[in-house]
């Protein structure tokens, strides 16, 4: 596991006392026995388990802005940088890395972070600027308007921005990184659209599937995404952070597919292709869909709360789009490959299956037939970008002695 995804205390710290302070206890142990309840509803309800309250019901309960803040704000906080670090390994010379340019020099970072509770994602970015080994939005003045129907989620991310920037000061003072945070109080529609525009980021965590749960249909929601297209800078980005479920995951998929028939955006990343996604093909199952997972160093905090409501957030669980305007999909060599499963033992090999514009393939490795230059196949996890070449031409997806895999870092 990356070091960087070791959470920092500092940031629980910050959590804790905040959460203290908002619900009148003095003892952190007063305060999680109350709100963990809270939580495991939540949970159930976000996992789509039966016998969960109505979403309407549940996001209006007194407990719930205390629990959401004090579980799911830090189980969520890498899942941006964990995305943007994916992307700049595929994508390192897209202009949204080209920090130095004179131009970006002089313009704002603009973010519109819609549906944005307490700035889960928008914390997320400032973090990976101030924390991240490789700085990202060096010498940049990043500002970031967070929308939300909210105001008590929307009090929570000022107070966290104002006093996590506090935090990262001298760091981001280093990186002459700058950022300012702004908040609308309105609810997020398929009728929303921001009049200023020149945004170079959107991101939609978590809306989409409550916005289909709402009554949205994928159609109106590929309009409304097509009508963004229109607030972001030439080479702006939508990135859409969807739980890992079946159910979320393959609407997901379902709107992708809708996206590129309708053109309303290019697909840039986790797919290598503007095809239909295989998974959704008639001859596909039902059964599967596509999600990542990654490792991250789950907190005391968290722990201790997953002990008395029986889970165990031991990684972080994701899908996700990054989307750019019409006609910006890149170019992918057809070496290029992604890991769409985990490893699958089975009798004398190892399997996974691998997803580019051929398909979504599955490719096995025998035991036997295992050499330096592919045995990082056995090894690789779901999510991970690889290249496989094949100095014989040989066609099949059986990982030959002499092919040669590699994983992109």
């Amino acid at each position: 596991m990356q070091p960087y995804f070791e959470f920092p205390e500092s940031f629980i710290k910050i959590i804790e006392t905040l959460s203290l302070r908002e619900s009148g206890h003095h003892r952190t142990e007063d305060f999680l026995k109350k709100v963990s309840p809270e939580i495991g509803r939540l949970s159930d309800l976000f996992n789509q388990k039966r016998g969960a309250s109505p979403l309407s019901t549940t996001l209006t309960s007194g407990e719930y802005p205390l629990a959401y803040l004090s579980y799911f704000l830090p189980s969520n906080l890498f899942k941006l940088p964990a995305i943007l670090l994916d992307f700049k390994r595929s994508h390192s010379n897209h202009p949204f890395f080209l920090e130095d340019s004179e131009t970006a020099l002089k313009n704002p970072f603009r973010i519109l972070d819609l549906g944005a509770g307490p700035g889960t994602h928008g914390l997320g970015l400032l973090d990976f600027c101030g924390r991240h080994p490789e700085p990202f939005l060096r010498n940049r003045t990043v500002e970031y308007l967070a929308v939300d129907q909210d105001s008590r989620m929307l009090g929570y991310l000022k107070q966290l921005f104002s006093q996590y920037t506090r935090f990262l000061e001298t760091v981001l003072a280093e990186r002459a990184i700058r950022f300012i945070p702004r908040t609308i109080q309105e609810k997020v529609t398929t009728k929303f659209s921001e009049s200023t525009g020149g945004f170079e980021m959107i991101i939609l965590g978590n809306l989409l599937n409550e916005m289909i749960e709402n009554g949205d249909s994928l159609s109106a929601l590929s309009e409304w995404i097509r009508n963004l297209m229109t607030l972001l800078t030439p080479e702006g980005i939508i990135f859409v952070i969807e739980p890992a479920l079946r159910k979320t995951s393959r609407n997901l998929l379902a709107l992708r597919n809708l996206i590129v028939m309708q053109d309303s955006a290019s697909i840039i990343a986790p797919c290598l292709h503007q095809h239909p996604c295989p998974i959704m093909e008639p001859q596909g199952s039902e059964k599967d869909w596509c999600h990542q997972e990654k490792e991250w160093g789950a907190p005391a905090w968290i722990q201790n709360i997953d002990q008395r409501i029986g889970l165990k957030k031991d990684a972080l669980k994701y899908s996700y789009l990054i989307l750019s305007r019409p006609g910006k999909a890149p170019h992918h060599s057809s070496q290029q490959w992604r890991m769409v499963s985990e490893i699958m033992t089975t009798k004398g090999k190892k399997e996974a299956f691998l997803c580019n514009e051929s398909g979504r393939l599955r490719f096995y490795l025998l035991n036997r037939e295992v050499r330096t230059s592919n045995q990082i196949f056995r090894d690789l996890k779901r999510g991970d970008l690889i290249s496989i070449d094949r100095p014989d031409d040989l066609p099949g997806t059986r990982i030959l002695p002499l092919w040669r895999v590699k994983k992109s870092d």
